[in-house]
């Protein structure tokens, strides 16, 4: 076929389908076209071997529009298809499989087994395979087995046994087993590879010895090959070759099927014996650990808590010096495996602690053992770090006082004898422990631990103790910013468009009392504030807040980092906003500074009304004047491509985002231009980053005349310009966004482009979004979690009138975990309250997961907070116990104590892990009072 006859199928493809969503009222394909021509569109476009291969000017692939004709024709589309097969081009016929594997129909099993036999090349005998593999693997292996009843392998490597062992169907067994006894060398190898998956003792036994055969410098990669199919095998006799393998990358262990095959079996080899201490090798030992105990690295999977059988093999590492490297260090890949053996010894109660009481006095050991003997959280864990921390010949004093405070607000009383014990001893300093402890608990016996920081010599440590004592003593509980009062101002009420905009900013303390202020925000310019937090509302009602760049803006400078305000007192700074926000839309600006707690901030689900509540400064307005025309015309000519050099790119991106902001129509030539910059410029650098800003500032103007121009730019791997055209709602983009949504099907795993069939949705087509749904269902399996992660895309777009809602009615469980996505992604509380009433475990895990993780869904509507907490309250008598225990650490993180009695129960439980985080939990409870 030639070119011109390509272009020509290309061009009637989209015309046609472009044309008749026109006159169609909902975007939708119409009656007119009839299947003959849908039919012959496709063969057309995709039974020239050209076709497979050639784009036109920069435009779709024609396939995709041809594709899209097939997949409206449905069942239809069959005889096409099969057609095609019959091609003298391998191309066609490959890429005619690959469609009958992604688009599935229905009546396709009968009529590709049907000329499945009659074809005498091997090549396309197999890829039938397997496409009716992916239409339906239950029926291709029913036709694999009657055909090895028939016609029996010659060798174990073809695509029959391959399907069949890939499946893990075991009635391909029989037909393997003569060939690992046969002569061959290689059948011999390839029979036991498939054999060894189903835990086969003699194909193991072959693996090993074909494995001790190859020399391990020369054949190396055939040895990890053979050691991954060992990992398989659930023989134990593998262990040790994997591990030998895979001992030179800290992940692989972790990362390999070996945790999760053979779970407990794993640790002893992995505890025998140091084979190397070097750092790579101990931290891989430390992330084996993790994947055996705790599931990390293995989807799906938690793990199994350590066994009391093994607590003789964690102890002896524990103290064995050759498990770490000098010079030792909490961030050291050697203390985060003592850290991991430590704390898998205190899941194994007196024995292992047995154990942590003698690597307390190891220089190796020492941090990991105290932390581990905290966790245990009773009363004699206190004294025996009470005793340590006290102990003026204990080598290690500081570390056994944090040890100790972190369990010391759990045992206030017996506490508070060895608080004044070290407070008094002057050979340790332990006033910034004792006021962390304060802080973070607040103890009922704080006026007795102040006491002596009170009267100490250091005039710091006497004011900021007194600072406490006013806080935690003479008034605790009280909002520790009452009486403040902020007040923003401008230095005029209009700026000129380049005009340098100053904010001043005053903190007075208005109360009766002193307020002790952060004037961190005030001192470093490179410091970020948690406390504080600059909203702007743009003229188009975006916000930004500030700081949002780093950096930082021109403060006054005060001497030290924290303030006290007496009552009348006032502190006031100036805040340059172009050093962060760079303003560049004209219009009417308002502006508010709060200042608070920092857990309102920065994303955070909103926090419980029991924290001190933002202190808000007034709102002010100030007008930003537009552009002059030169100002404009000089920036535009500085976008000039022939004038692009390797220093050019961070005026550019200053520029585009002007540009974006600026929303001025003459700027969009000039930045359509760099949006179609060649990809390898000779002389300019950071083309990709030019591009991309020209197109993100593009993206910000809503004229139908960028049309066209993303049009263009669609063929670009970025879903940019698709999610432009869906936005832009013109109907000329229907035919192009059909070809770039259809145009990998069948190259893949068969799902669309998810950024075209968005954008096909918005304009009223949602045929590729039903396709994408019809095979992310075909490849979840309910049963198994792992598979619904690709599948969800798909159902996270939403279709017209659709909701969460509707899809957490879905029979699927995968849809439903989409819809928790979907409601954790618009914050939609109430959706994720109703899954946690989800009959599947599973979901109602997903949901608790984002309803109380500290990063999850912000719950900033009026009736949102109030229906979380309900949830989680109800949520406490799930079947699941896992599920109750969250529960009740979110309800405490809010400073609810409905989940108490479970938290106090976990306190104390075997294992490290629920205890710590049970702790935790408390003290942010604790914390409330």
């Amino acid at each position: 076929m030639t070119i011109p006859r390509i272009a020509t199928l290309l061009t009637m493809s989209l015309v046609v389908s472009s044309c008749l969503a026109q006159g169609a009222p909902n975007g939708r394909e119409p009656d007119a076209v009839s299947d003959e021509d849908r039919a012959r569109i496709a063969i057309d476009a995709l039974g020239d071997p050209a076709a497979h291969v050639l784009r036109s000017d920069g435009l779709l692939p024609p396939q995709g529009a041809a594709i899209y004709q097939l997949v409206m024709l449905g069942d239809a589309g069959t005889p096409v298809l099969i057609e095609l097969l019959h091609s003298e081009s391998p191309e066609v016929q490959h890429r005619a499989l690959q469609l009958l594997g992604a688009l599935a129909p229905t009546n396709a099993l009968e009529a590709l087994t049907d000329i499945l036999w009659t074809l005498h090349e091997t090549r396309i005998r197999d890829s039938i395979l397997r496409q009716l593999a992916r239409i339906d693997r239950d029926y291709t292996a029913d036709v694999i087995l009657a055909s090895l009843d028939k016609t029996p392998p010659s060798a174990p490597s073809g695509t029959r046994c391959d399907l069949l062992a890939r499946a893990g169907d075991i009635r391909v067994i029989p037909h393997l087993r003569p060939f690992l006894t046969g002569s061959e060398p290689y059948g011999r190898r390839r029979a036991a590879e498939m054999l060894a998956r189903f835990g086969d003792p003699d194909a193991v036994t072959v693996l090993i010895e074909l494995w001790e055969s190859l020399d391990k410098n020369v054949d190396r990669a055939e040895r990890e090959k053979i050691s991954g199919t060992l990992s398989h095998s659930g023989d134990e006799r593998a262990i040790p070759i994997a591990l030998w393998t895979l001992r030179s990358n800290k992940s692989a262990i972790s990362g390999s099927p070996l945790p999760r095959e053979f779970g407990l079996r794993l640790v002893p080899h992995l505890l025998r014996g140091v084979r190397r201490a070097a750092p790579m090798y101990l931290e891989g030992l430390a992330n084996a650990l993790k994947a055996v105990h705790y599931g990390r690295g293995q989807e799906g999977w938690d793990g199994v808590p350590p066994s009391p059988e093994h607590v003789d093999l964690y102890g002896s590492a524990l103290l064995d010096h050759r498990y770490a490297t000098e010079p030792y260090g909490r961030s050291l890949p050697d203390a985060e495996l003592r850290g991991t053996i430590a704390q898998a010894l205190s899941s194994l109660g007196d024995e292992g602690r047995a154990y942590l009481r003698r690597g307390v006095h190891k220089p190796y050991a020492y941090a990991a053992s105290l932390r581990a003997l905290a966790s245990y959280n009773d009363i004699e864990a206190l004294h025996e770090l009470a005793a340590l921390a006290t102990d003026a010949s204990y080598p290690h004093r500081d570390t056994a006082v944090e040890a100790f405070a972190s369990i010391a607000w759990l045992w206030q009383d017996a506490a508070e004898p060895y608080w004044l014990a070290l407070l008094h001893d002057e050979s340790i300093d332990v006033s910034s422990s004792a006021r962390r402890h304060i802080a973070r608990s607040r103890p009922t016996n704080a006026a007795a631990l102040l006491t002596p920081l009170l009267k100490s010599e250091d005039p710091t440590v006497r004011a900021t103790a007194q600072r406490m004592h006013t806080f935690y003593v003479e008034r605790p509980g009280a909002n520790p910013n009452e009486g403040l009062d902020i007040r923003v101002a401008t230095d005029r009420e209009a700026y000129g468009y380049t005009d340098d905009i100053t904010l001043t900013i005053e903190l007075t303390n208005g109360g009766h009392l002193p307020i002790t202020i952060d004037t961190f925000l005030f001192d470093n310019p490179t410091y970020i504030s948690n406390n504080l937090d600059l909203e702007l509302v743009l003229p188009d009602g975006a916000r930004r807040t500030y700081p949002n760049h780093g950096g930082g803006p021109d403060w006054a400078r005060t001497t030290d980092y924290v303030r006290t305000l007496e009552p009348g007192d006032r502190i006031a700074t100036h805040i340059d906003v172009r050093r962060h926000c760079r303003p560049a839309m004209p219009g009417i600006y308002r502006a508010q500074l709060a200042y608070g707690h920092s857990s309102q901030f920065r994303g955070q689900r909103s926090a419980s009304p029991q924290l001190a509540p933002l202190v808000r400064s007034n709102r002010i307005e100030f007008r930003l004047a537009a552009p002059s025309r030169a100002h404009v015309d000089e920036l535009v000519a500085r976008l000039d491509i022939a004038s692009l050099a390797d220093e050019s790119y961070a005026a550019i991106a200053r520029i585009c985002r002007t540009f974006g902001d600026l929303r001025d129509p003459s700027t969009i030539a000039a930045l359509a231009a760099l949006a179609h910059l060649p990809k390898h410029p000779r002389r300019v650098r950071n083309a990709d980053l030019i591009r991309k800003d020209a197109r993100k500032a593009l993206a910000g103007f809503d004229t139908p005349a960028l049309v066209p121009v993303w049009i263009e730019l669609l063929d670009e791997r970025t879903g940019l310009p698709a999610q432009q055209l869906g936005k832009l709602g013109d109907s000329r983009a229907i035919g192009p966004l059909r070809g770039r949504a259809f145009h990998s099907i069948g190259s893949g795993p068969g799902s669309v482009d998810g950024a075209a069939a968005a954008a096909l949705s918005q304009l009223g087509d949602d045929s590729a979004m039903r396709f994408a749904r019809r095979r992310a269902l075909a490849t979840m399996d309910p049963n198994d979690e792992t598979t619904w992660d690709d599948g969800i895309e798909a159902f996270l777009v939403a279709m017209p009138g659709e909701g969460p809602t509707d899809l957490l009615r879905h029979e699927h469980p995968g849809v439903r975990s989409a819809a928790i996505h979907a409601a954790k992604r618009d914050g939609r509380v109430a959706v994720l309250a109703k899954a946690l009433a989800d009959t599947d475990a599973r979901i109602r895990r997903q949901a608790m997961q984002a309803l109380t993780r500290r990063w999850g869904v912000s719950d900033d509507e009026e009736d949102e907070p109030a229906i979380r907490i309900d949830a989680l309250r109800h949520a406490l008598a799930d079947p699941e116990l896992d599920v109750r225990r969250a529960a009740a650490i979110g309800l405490a993180e809010d400073g609810d104590d409905a989940g108490v009695s479970l938290l106090r129960e976990d306190l104390h439980a075997r294992d490290h892990a629920t205890r710590t985080r049970a702790r935790s939990a408390l003290l942010k409870l604790h914390q409330y009072r």
